[in-house]
């Protein structure tokens, strides 16, 4: 039987909570399907259910499950800082040949305008 991987993925959230977060949007089967495979490398075992069971079982894989994670959540903020690196460079790009970036001029106008 094959399990859904946002469902368990979720199930594994209770070892670690940050888990949860990140299952929304376009990126949450994928999120999922690391976040499973990482519980099964860490317990050794193919099975979804059993590392479940296993991490309930053993706090030193617990340790070791949620080490993994905070690599993984690092390598997730990296690609965020990487998107909006990249999004910074474009805008400079348009300001150089003199094009003007309507979405970030609204938040500009909009920061002056309300003082936030």
């Amino acid at each position: 039987m094959v399990l859904p991987l946002i469902p368990m993925a979720l199930g594994l959230s209770q070892f670690v909570p940050a888990i949860a977060r990140w299952l929304g949007g376009e990126q949450a089967e994928s999120v999922a399907s690391r976040v499973v495979d990482t519980a099964k490398q860490v317990a050794g075992v193919d099975d979804p259910l059993d590392a479940m069971h296993l991490l309930g079982e053993n706090a030193t894989l617990v340790a070791n499950f949620q080490r993994e994670i905070i690599k993984m959540e690092a390598e997730f903020e990296l690609q965020v800082l990487q998107d909006r690196q990249n999004a910074r460079e474009r805008d400079i790009a348009f300001a150089q040949v003199g094009r003007k970036n309507l979405r970030a001029d609204i938040r500009d106008r909009c920061i002056k305008k309300f003082n936030i």
